[in-house]
């Protein structure tokens, strides 16, 4: 058994996004999680070590419209959750931001979403495990059943975590921008048929060679595998390495943006700031550098705090950070 539509939970999202800037909206679809979060002061296998244990709302698609709400837009949000302890955490972080919920499908018969991770000392990822059949229901059926909603969107972000026949549906509806958030290099081979219709896709290296068939080892690569993306029909390109160094294109010239390094209390969520941040500011009416520039500092700024969510996240505070950082932007030609 699923639950359609729920009129009561629509008047609630409608009375929550009255103070959303300039009435804009942005539809985020993707995953939703429990996030259980293991921090051990040492790891040695076949052994119970000591540390910490966190559980908080996660998913990649749930973190990034998290993001546009304390941005100050209204966001509709499409998943899949169940009926369990796991879902009421989901619920009530989406109710909390004033994230519109009438898209998210319940599932009588299928648990939430649920992420454990194990991390060293250092909040480096040592294992992960993830469960997200549910997500699978949000599929050409659910996607056609929001089409209306997600019309009404001036964008559409969505993650990789989705199913091919959602992905399919999503990129059959006309007259949208879409952002997409690759999640890995495995998952990124979805996207392939639909390049020509994506407005704007974040990458990393690893899914950047998927994508392109290459390895990447210098930066005429880079170079090169963003040339070839755009040839492939993507309107802008965002690449992101390791060594936090990122490279833009809007079509007309590729761009390396350098920052000062800092050192990051944690990476996680901060790909997710960046996309979030980037794509609320071309909603808003910013031109592409701006929003890029805006997704850069949000991106820095969330590798400095333990959340994957950075609960200072705010428009006029991201303007106000973007006139203390310090950028280069060069381009670059082979």
């Amino acid at each position: 058994m699923f639950k359609l539509f729920d009129k009561k939970k629509k008047d609630d999202d409608e009375k929550s996004s009255k103070n959303k800037q300039n009435g804009k909206s942005i539809t985020v679809v993707g995953a939703s999680t429990v996030d259980i979060v293991g921090t051990a002061n040492s790891l040695k296998k076949f052994n119970s070590m000591s540390g910490s244990v966190k559980m908080s709302a996660g998913g990649i698609g749930r973190n990034i419209t998290e993001n546009c709400s304390l941005l100050g837009v209204h966001v509709n949000f499409i998943t899949a959750i169940g009926y369990d302890k796991f879902a009421d955490i989901v619920m009530s972080s989406l109710h909390d931001r004033g994230i519109a919920v009438n898209m998210v499908r319940r599932i009588a018969y299928q648990s939430t979403g649920v992420e454990i991770t194990v991390n060293s000392s250092d909040k480096n990822i040592d294992y992960a495990v993830n469960h997200l059949d549910v997500l699978g229901m949000v599929d050409r059926y659910w996607i056609k059943k929001c089409k209306s909603y997600i019309e009404e969107s001036h964008s559409v972000i969505i993650d990789c975590n989705l199913s091919h026949e959602a992905i399919d549906e999503l990129f059959n509806i006309k007259n949208i921008d879409i952002y997409v958030m690759p999640v890995s290099a495995s998952k990124v081979k979805l996207i392939m048929p639909y390049l020509s219709f994506v407005n704007t896709i974040l990458l990393t290296k690893s899914e950047c060679e998927m994508l392109n068939g290459g390895a990447i080892r210098c930066e005429q690569d880079i170079y090169e595998a963003i040339a070839g993306l755009q040839v492939k029909g993507v309107k802008n390109v965002i690449f992101i390495n390791s060594n936090q160094d990122i490279y833009v294109s809007d079509g007309y010239s590729v761009k390396k943006i350098s920052h000062k390094k800092v050192s990051m209390l944690s990476g996680v969520g901060a790909k997710e700031a960046f996309i979030s941040t980037y794509a609320t500011f071309k909603l808003l009416g910013n031109d592409f550098d701006t929003a890029i520039k805006a997704g850069v500092v949000s991106y820095i700024a969330n590798t400095k705090v333990n959340e994957i969510v950075n609960s200072d996240l705010d428009y006029n505070y991201i303007k106000l950070l973007m006139d203390r950082e310090e950028f280069t932007v060069n381009k670059i030609t082979y």
